[in-house]
């Protein structure tokens, strides 16, 4: 992993993996409310709206992805597998 601290004070992290042909990026903010306790869970949503049919994704926690244990999965075709929603 490279990592490297901008002149404006941005810590960029990067990790390639050429394993699966597939860009992922994350962008995370050392921020709070200002009312929120000291070590509160901050948690980050995102709502899309997707068409009808199947659906892969997979989490990834410290750098290893995988399915989500209580969702039908599939092979991803690289050795993988990824959680299925289906629409």
């Amino acid at each position: 992993m490279l990592a490297a601290t901008l002149e404006n004070g941005l810590r960029v992290l990067l990790q390639e993996d050429h394993r699966s042909p597939i860009v992922s990026f994350q962008m995370w903010y050392r921020v709070g409310s200002r009312n929120e306790a000291r070590g509160a869970n901050r948690r980050l949503t995102a709502t899309l709206t997707l068409p009808a049919g199947q659906h892969q994704y997979a989490f990834v926690v410290d750098g290893h992805a995988g399915p989500r244990s209580r969702r039908p999965a599939i092979d991803d075709g690289f050795g993988r597998r990824n959680s299925v929603l289906t629409l």
